[in-house]
């Protein structure tokens, strides 16, 4: 079986490392997503992460598991994870189950 998804890991220097994600995010997919996030997040010299979603269009409740349990991680290493670019269906599904404006490092309360 084949499924829709893809990811790219950026590195440039300075401490940022960006995730650039496409497809569906499902309970098939997240294994492969969040042993990629930790991998990023255990890399020398990173302490900023951007999750980018632009390109998803679909995430299910795992997906969603997933990207908290990596910038829970993230946060228990002293660093950072961000979600960028949700739109359509993956922004209303993080918005619906209350997780947007973490996932998006937006202070609590902000929209």
């Amino acid at each position: 079986m084949t499924y829709d998804f893809d990811l790219r890991v950026e590195m440039p220097s300075g401490g940022t490392a960006r995730v650039v994600v496409s497809g569906e995010i499902d309970m098939a997919v997240t294994e492969a997503l969040s042993a990629s996030v930790l991998g990023v997040l255990r890399a020398d010299g990173v302490r900023f992460v951007e999750v980018e979603l632009s390109a998803v269009g679909f995430i299910d409740a795992c997906g969603v598991g997933a990207l908290l349990a990596a910038r829970n991680d993230a946060h228990g290493q002293g660093k950072t994870l961000v979600v960028r670019g949700a739109r359509g269906l993956p922004r209303r599904v993080l918005e619906m189950t209350g997780v947007f404006a973490v996932l998006a490092g937006k202070p609590v309360g902000a929209r």
